[in-house]
């Protein structure tokens, strides 16, 4: 292939080898439409094609957000409701999803199986090009908003994104993010959040729902990207014949207004906090200014760098300043990029609006000497090295990370190999280390007072009720506006919108989904093998991969004489592990020396348990490093150092960590309740789940917060704990070790465990399962809720096998999808069964967790339906085979295979779990309907969610956050 070559309607415009990606980039240009085409050619098998749209918003109706669903749902060659989900049901795919960007829509799939991957591309061409929603408005009511009325005539809105961007607009992160994008860029597409606000959604009607697809859904406003071993001539004859071509070139192209110069700005606003939580201390001062645009990739990267410098740690100089004159709690720096004009805000969490003349002092007064030359040139290079480590390290999918990176150039006419290449930028950086251009970017960019526009966000006690007080009066007076002709119009919108929803799908429609034969599915499952071995009486686990000259190194510390109390307090160890001294090393050189020799170092609890063991398991501490083979030694040192020499004799520093540290799993519980739910149900049933709960569900932040609140009554306890950790659980008898690189010689396993005293394996602890509510409701401050409901198989009468574990993605995007959110409006459901027996149920982002509850109790049914219908099994199976092999990277494979060489699942095991799928019938399914019908009514609940919510459901014991 060569420049100026005409491919099925496309002419090549430019080909060239990008050696840091190891492929080839031709880049192709329809000839009609003027429609632009990448393929990166680089051989991998995993094959992806995605097609995106720039898309602007001109209002907060999430009007793209809502067409990024909808036209998913039903086309004009696959005319079922949901095609996506008929997808996810039968393919092998390895991506399968749809993505709204603040100026941009993306459409991405990929398979390692070419006839699949094929498929999948024409079903993702036809939803854009050809979608149902231009006939059939009950995709739109379904998916962005409609009224509804109850059984007493009371007014709602329903709606999947509706739910969906409730749930997002809770956090204080994204109140920050609003706000901040509101009054950086008045004149911009990038003031709106892109996502729907749920108080601007419902203005949003089904002709303007029309009107914005046909000005932006063409392919003169689409760019397609092809990564891996895909069949280039045969995708884009797909493209010319069946799409491009029936588009004539479009007179005019969507057009992003750049954001001038506007003078700094200022605005209050309130974020939302729990009933009875203390407003003190809970102010955000947040900071914030455009820093550029798109072309500028090297300013980007330096701003990165000089924001790790300034505040990557508690003891990084700004940070430090900020939290030694109590005038935050935390504070953060964070850039947005990806966008056209990229913005970048200081904030200081929990803070008081008294501070804020102090705060700007102490800006000043921090970073005038830095800007005047005093930045650390060592501390600069510590935080390029990492960042580059992090740039250059190839994370999967791989594919779709290089798509979205392409997109931060190629879709403002830029060249798409811009983000995806990398070195000559950090070079240039560190050329200028000897010069004074970091400085410069201080004086601009952070010290420019007359350039950063403020706001204050103040916590509320009242703002959740006043949201849903406000959205109920409007609903009041929207229906008291109707006439009585519109009211039944609306009785008969819903009406008719149900119909369609519960109308199943034709055999004849649904025959339209092109899918696999179950023979395209191996009987082999892939395992990767590795080696077993025993180094100074240390088992070693070898993971041969071709990392690129990384070493990736896990050593796993068992952790089983633990109580499950003191295991909560040694999850609070890696923040802390992160942030003190040792005894050898200040902080702040710690961090510089571990950011320099060490791409990662990450500190986790995981707990493992024998396949099917229920009634015990071993928690291990698991200590994760990377680093290039060349700086071995310098990162073997800076671990055990920090593992054998940490200096817990700091209380005002732990207390400020543990605080933080709160903070943050208060915002993980708001935004993951489902999570929350789940580990708390299945705690009832397997000691793995109930230490799970101890380590990282809601029994470590009640454990977290009452550390915080009573830390000088605590501190000796925490003290006389972490000691001991050091002394008697890092040792060779209590290590695994797992390497994952090229060969046994790039790795010196000898100097890892040689460095670590003898020490003892102690008794292990009995590990119960929990004693809390069995229905239990815990509150928070946000505008949806989540549900769960669980159990276990053996306590029901059953066994796992190939058949539970079908059964779990069967009716995940079955009947909990159709019901809970397709129905109800949730964002999301699902059924999880486990290999130990454990099983549960969840609801994400859901208006109304009573009538989920509801919908579970009917899960039995559900099953039994199916199995008496014609449906075939195969495209079940098939997904299901695709789930249980992902793309991982090579630390991520090896990570998986650690983990059932802990469990003692074998590669027969996995083999004859494949064999049962592979053979699994429909009277196979049909023996769990029982179990689940008794989950349903005997198994443990939880319930996430707001005081309106919760009092719903029947019988909750209710706890506060």
């Amino acid at each position: 292939m060569n420049v100026n070559d005409k491919i099925n309607g496309f002419t090549v415009t430019r080909i060239r080898e990008l050696p840091e990606v190891s492929g080839v980039l031709t880049e192709l240009r329809h000839d009609k439409t003027g429609a632009e085409v990448c393929h990166m050619d680089n051989g991998e098998n995993n094959k992806l094609f995605s097609i995106s749209f720039k898309t602007l918003p001109e209002d907060h109706t999430g009007v793209f957000h809502i067409l990024e669903h909808s036209v998913l749902c039903g086309s004009k060659k696959y005319p079922v409701k949901e095609p996506f989900v008929e997808l996810i049901k039968s393919s092998m795919n390895t991506f399968l999803n749809a993505m709204t960007f603040p100026d941009k829509t993306m459409y991405p799939v990929s398979s390692r199986n070419e006839k699949d991957f094929l498929n999948l591309t024409r079903v993702y061409l036809d939803a854009v090009f050809a979608p149902a929603i231009l006939e059939n408005p009950n995709i739109f009511y379904q998916e962005g908003h409609h009224t509804e009325l109850d059984s007493e005539g009371k007014p709602s809105y329903k709606g999947v994104v509706f739910n969906e961007m409730k749930g997002v607009i809770s956090s204080v992160d994204e109140a920050v993010e609003m706000s901040m994008n509101d009054m950086l860029y008045p004149d911009s597409c990038y003031k709106y959040v892109s996502g729907g606000h749920p108080e601007h959604i419902p203005d949003l009607t089904y002709e303007q729902f029309v009107d914005t697809y046909k000005r932006f859904y063409h392919p003169s406003n689409a760019k397609v990207w092809l990564d891996g071993d895909v069949p280039l001539s045969e995708v884009l004859e797909i493209l010319d014949s069946e799409y491009f071509s029936n588009f004539d070139a479009a007179e005019s192209l969507p057009e992003l207004k750049y954001q001038e110069d506007a003078p700094a700005s200022a605005r209050e606003a309130f974020y939302e906090i729990a009933e009875g939580e203390e407003t003190e201390d809970k102010t955000q001062i947040v900071y914030g200014r455009i820093i550029g645009d798109w072309q500028d990739k090297e300013k980007i990267l330096a701003l990165d760098i000089i924001n790790d410098v300034l505040a990557g740690s508690n003891d990084a100089p700004l940070k430090r300043a900020i939290l030694e004159e109590g005038l935050a709690k935390d504070f953060s720096i964070t850039l947005y990029d990806g966008i056209a004009q990229p913005f970048m805000y200081m904030r200081y969490h929990n803070t008081e609006d008294k501070m804020e003349g102090a705060i700007k002092a102490n800006l000043e007064k921090v970073l005038t000497p830095m800007a005047e030359g005093g930045l650390s040139r060592a501390d600069l290079e510590a935080s390029l090295n990492q960042l580059e480590f992090r740039v250059l390290e190839a994370s999967e999918p791989q594919g779709l990370n290089r798509c979205i990176n392409s997109m931060n150039a190629w879709l403002y006419g830029g060249d798409p190999a811009m983000y995806i290449t990398w070195k000559d930028a950090f070079a240039s950086l560190r050329a200028k280390m000897d010069t004074d251009y970091f400085e410069s970017l201080i004086r601009e960019y952070y010290l420019d007072s007359t350039k950063l526009s403020t706001l204050i966000l103040r916590p509320s006690l009242t703002l959740g009720e006043e949201m849903r007080e406000k959205e109920s009066a409007r609903l009041e007076k929207e229906m008291a506006e109707r006439s009585d002709a519109e009211k039944e119009e609306l009785k008969a919108l819903c009406e008719a919108l149900e119909k369609w929803q519960l109308t199943p799908d034709s055999p004849e429609a649904l025959a339209t989904i092109p899918t696999l034969d179950i023979s395209e599915v191996s009987p082999e499952p892939a395992f990767s093998h590795f080696e077993e071995a025993e180094v100074d009486g240390v088992k070693l686990l070898l993971h041969k991969a071709p990392t690129g000259g990384v070493c990736h190194a896990v050593m796993y510390f068992d952790l089983s004489d633990y109580t499950k109390e003191e295991l909560s307090y040694i999850s609070f160890l890696p923040m802390l592990f992160e942030e003190l001294p040792t005894k050898n090393r200040d902080a702040i050189s710690l961090q510089r020396e571990t950011k320099k020799y060490l791409g990662r170092l990450n500190f986790n609890i995981d707990i493992f348990a024998d396949r099917g063991q229920t009634e015990n398991c071993t928690p291990y501490f698991a200590v994760v490093t990377s680093f290039l083979a060349h700086n071995k030694e310098k990162a073997i040192e800076l671990t055990r150092e920090i593992l054998r020499e940490t200096d817990f004799t700091s209380p005002e520093k732990i207390k400020e960590i543990l605080a933080q540290e709160e903070d943050f799993l208060r915002q993980n519980l708001i935004m993951g309740g489902h999570s929350i739910a789940m580990t708390r149900v299945l705690s009832h049933y397997s000691a793995g789940q109930a230490v799970k709960e101890a380590t990282c569900g809601f029994e470590r932040y009640m454990a977290l917060k009452g550390a915080v609140k009573s830390f000088d009554e605590i501190y000796e306890k925490l003290f006389g704990l972490y000691t001991r950790f050091i002394r008697e659980t890092v040792c060779k008898k209590r290590m695994t070790l797992s390497v994952t690189a090229p060969d046994a010689d790039a790795f010196d396993h000898a100097a890892v465990i040689g460095g670590y005293p003898e020490g003892e394996i102690s008794k292990s602890v009995k590990y119960e399962k929990a004693t809390t509510p069995m229905r239990e409701g815990i509150k928070i401050p946000a505008q949806v809720s989540y549900a769960s409901v669980g159990s276990n198989l053996s306590l029901l009468g059953a066994d796992y096998s190939g058949a539970a574990s079908i059964i779990s993605g069967l009716l995940s995007y079955g009947a909990l999808w159709n019901k809970v959110r397709v129905q109800g409006g949730a964002y999301g459901a699902g059924l999880l069964i486990r290999s130990n027996g454990n099983m549960a149920t969840y609801s994400y982002r859901d208006p109304s967790a009573a009538r989920t509850l509801d919908i579970y109790k009917e899960l039995a049914g559900d099953l039994r339906e199916f199995c008496e219908s014609d449906e075939k099994i195969d495209k079940y199976i098939i997904s299901t085979v695709a789930r249980q092999e992902p793309v991982r990277s090579h630390l991520a494979e090896s990570n998986a295979r650690d983990a059932e060489w802990f469990c003692k699942i074998d590669e027969e095991y996995v083999r004859a779990h494949r064999r049962e799928m592979l053979s699994a019938t429909k009277a196979d399914l049909t023996a769990y309907a029982d179990v689940l019908e008794r989950m349903a009514t005997e198994g443990a609940v939880c319930v996430v969610g707001y005081d309106g919510v919760l009092s719903q459901c029947d019988r909750l014991e209710i706890t506060s956050m």
